[in-house]
């Protein structure tokens, strides 16, 4: 599959569901325009993305690295982890 065939997907908001075989996290992007009353605050699922306990491990190091990275004021916040 070549990059122009992948999905981009934006997201400002997830949820995490764990258990003993693996990991899901949906997410979100928020409804500018609220629930149906308008009032309330809404969300979309746009992904779910699922994966083994060790790649959620792997994932959540991943994170943390360039987190402190980008806090610390790394020169380049574009950095890639892969796995």
């Amino acid at each position: 599959m070549s990059d122009r065939d992948r999905p981009d997907i934006y997201a400002d908001g997830f949820s995490i569901n764990a258990g003993p075989r693996g990991f899901a996290i949906a997410l979100t992007r928020a409804d500018p325009f609220g629930g149906p009353d308008g009032q309330t605050e809404s969300s979309d699922i746009v992904a779910v993305v699922r994966m083994s306990p060790a790649i959620a491990q792997e994932l959540a190091g991943a994170l943390q690295q360039i987190a402190l990275q980008v806090a610390a004021g790394a020169p380049d916040s574009q950095d890639t982890i892969r796995h």
